[in-house]
């Protein structure tokens, strides 16, 4: 019975030690052997909204369908060698920086929105007035990149 007790203790144990090694704030640090890809996607999303507010356009919301699409492009476009390409009629935003640990989150999920902004084409489609929704999701390229995937929605229609 104490054997019982002692393996749950360490199975409780090894949870929590697991869930503390994952970084919680955007000022963390990013590490190269465990990224929170949940929380470097909620800061891209706010960084694009900021974005948005500032030239006056309402800012988008997370939807779990363009979240399931950035995700599945995402990875497809890891696979593939980051190829950037157009998938079943959406257009794509994919963008990749250097994994470094000198990066806070904030900063990684600043630069990854600051590249897209910094081309025309991806910059008119995330700023688009007409979009509301919204999905994001990051994965690792060869441990040496993040790689980021964008999708974007109309109230009714997926856009992105």
């Amino acid at each position: 019975m104490n054997n019982i007790k002692l393996n749950n203790l360490i199975v409780v144990l090894s949870f929590f030690i697991k869930l503390s090694v994952l970084a919680q704030s955007p000022t963390d640090l990013i590490g190269k052997d465990s990224i929170n890809h949940a929380l470097l996607s909620e800061l891209m999303i706010k960084s694009l909204n900021a974005n948005r507010l500032k030239i006056g356009v309402q800012p988008l919301s997370p939807d779990s369908s363009a979240m399931s699409f950035a995700k599945r492009h995402c990875l497809w476009m890891v696979n593939k060698g980051l190829v950037h390409a157009e998938e079943e009629g959406f257009l794509d935003c994919i963008q990749e920086c250097f994994i470094s640990s000198l990066l806070t989150y904030q900063e990684a999920a600043d630069l990854l929105i600051r590249k897209w902004m910094n081309s025309k084409p991806h910059k008119k489609v995330l700023m688009g007035a007409e979009h509301r929704k919204c999905g994001t999701f990051t994965a690792e390229y060869e441990k040496t990149q993040l790689v980021a995937g964008f999708c974007v929605r109309s109230n009714f229609t997926v856009i992105y």
